[in-house]
């Protein structure tokens, strides 16, 4: 596997990583209970959007996995990748907007949204 197919696969890697963690988001934060108050229209919202973005990241991952030479050799994967590391790059902006640095897990996800970006834009390179 060459370096620029490598890059790719770690960027795969990374969003199937994400796509698991967007999967553990009823259980971590108690969805059923902590949402409780919210109206059944606004829940449900809230449920099928991390859904779609969980599908969404598993969709990128497995394309870059399985189509990691075709992505790191055409314009098209470029453009991709790069546009994956702009999304990383606009969620990691707004961590501390919306939730803050204070806390241990913040920094750390928001590390994590760095990364994602900077794992895109290298294999975009």
């Amino acid at each position: 596997m060459s370096y620029e197919s490598s890059a790719v696969v770690a960027s795969g890697v990374f969003d199937l990583a994400l796509a698991l963690f967007h999967a553990t988001f009823w259980r971590l934060f108690r969805w059923p209970q902590s949402l409780g108050s919210l109206g059944h229209i606004n829940r449900n919202i809230l449920y099928i959007l991390n859904l779609a973005v969980a599908a969404l990241f598993t969709l990128m991952g497995a394309l870059l996995i399985t189509y990691r030479s075709d992505v790191a050799t055409t314009s098209l994967g470029a453009a991709l990748l790069w546009g994956l590391s702009l999304f990383w790059l606009a969620r990691a902006a707004l961590q501390p907007q919306m939730f803050g640095l204070k806390k241990p897990l913040s920094v750390v996800l928001f590390g994590v949204f760095l990364l994602g970006s900077i794992l895109h834009g290298w294999a975009a390179l």
